[in-house]
């Protein structure tokens, strides 16, 4: 498919959006406060974060080659409308920034690719998003840092994991393309990748747009809505870049925030787990520090061994997720690394991240996410 082909389906994919939506009707939004964990329920969890973060080191193996058969599951989407157009922005996989180790041709190598970078090479300029509607309300938080350190959440002014702020709107979705508005400095784009699996679908792709909530949510009318079947490798995720324009990725200071606040749900039937990760410079290949692989070698951009592999992402696994629209906040201090990546940090490196990404090990998804925000300390 050529890149005007796709450029203009996107642009068809907009004016229908557009144009149902202003039919679309609300609902009441529905909403679920964190449960405390019990012992046996963080132990199983730690187990798993091992399985989440090896999972993501090996998550594009063999993603790195565009083969237009697997168009709906290939990591590697081209084409893309820059200077703001809508962006063809499926996959990620085969960024500047990731090099393919030792097997450029995208073999079956563990250092091909890249988990860390969600987001074409070529997707589109994220400059042409709009404002979005300003930086949101405190609201009622609950959070999903009581996972690392008990709790049971509660309302703003009374979470445990210290979510008290007001919001920093990330996203609202509420427009049809997958820019992110220019807000407090930030500039990106929502990205789809997968494992690559023969067969595999994803949507959207190739061309990410929001869709439109059912009844809609409150006030909100769409979100970003995936579905995902058929990755028998290492699954799927979405992201979102915080400071990228066209193929340049930079890291975006996040410091004045403290957590990252959003709204979640699944289909019925779907899977449940969710991970919950950002990417800083000293976990993502960007950063120029760590290592894709070590044996063989492979530091992109003259990173080095002695700051250890890359892909282990300070992250958490988020409560179970439900058919209901359930609020979450995710505290930076709940944030941690498995731990083979053998990094020289102990804690995210908030002034220097590069996005925010969700994942699922499942062989299929059918995840909604919306309004997305940082929270201000």
């Amino acid at each position: 498919m050529s890149q005007n082909t796709q450029v203009v389906q996107a642009a068809f994919a907009t004016i229908r959006w557009e144009i149902t939506r202003i039919f679309a009707l609300s609902a009441p939004e529905h909403r679920q406060v964190a449960q405390p964990e019990t012992s046996d329920r963080r132990a199983r969890r730690r187990a798993k974060s091992v399985a989440w973060a090896l999972g993501g080191a090996l998550l594009f193996v063999g993603c790195n080659v565009y083969d237009s058969s697997l168009l709906d599951s290939s990591a590697l989407a081209s084409g893309g409308a820059d200077g703001g157009g809508v962006p063809v922005v499926a996959g990620s996989g085969a960024d500047a920034n990731a090099g393919a180790g030792s097997n450029p041709g995208g073999g079956a190598d563990t250092s091909a690719g890249g988990i860390g970078l969600a987001g074409a090479d070529n997707a589109g300029d994220s400059s042409g998003g709009t404002a979005g509607s300003g930086a949101g309300t405190a609201g009622s938080l609950s959070t999903a840092g009581s996972m690392s350190g008990g709790g049971s959440g509660g309302l703003a002014g009374g979470s445990p994991g210290g979510a008290t702020g007001t919001l920093s709107l990330i996203d609202d979705m509420e427009t049809a393309d997958a820019n992110i508005p220019a807000i407090d400095g930030r500039q990106g784009f929502w990205s789809v990748a997968n494992d690559g699996t023969v067969g595999g679908k994803q949507t959207p792709s190739p061309t990410v747009v929001m869709s439109l909530i059912p009844g809609g949510r409150g006030t909100s009318l769409s979100a970003f809505h995936t579905t995902a079947m058929g990755f028998t490798k290492t699954g799927a995720l979405i992201g979102v870049d915080l400071n990228r324009k066209g193929t340049v990725r930079q890291t975006y200071d996040a410091s004045a925030y403290n957590a990252v606040h959003f709204w979640i749900r699944v289909e019925t039937g779907s899977p449940t787990a969710v991970h919950f990760s950002i990417l800083d410079k000293h976990t993502d290949p960007g950063g120029a520090l760590c290592c894709i692989s070590i044996t063989p070698m492979n530091c992109a951009g003259g990173g080095s061994a002695a700051n250890g592999l890359c892909y282990d992402h300070f992250g958490t696994d988020l409560p179970p997720a439900t058919t209901q629209w359930v609020e979450q906040t995710v505290t930076f201090a709940a944030l941690s690394q498995v731990g083979w990546g053998e990094n020289s940090v102990t804690a995210l490196d908030a002034a220097h991240v590069f996005g925010i990404q969700l994942n699922w090990l499942s062989p299929a998804m059918d995840l909604w996410i919306d309004d997305i925000s940082f929270v201000r300390k």
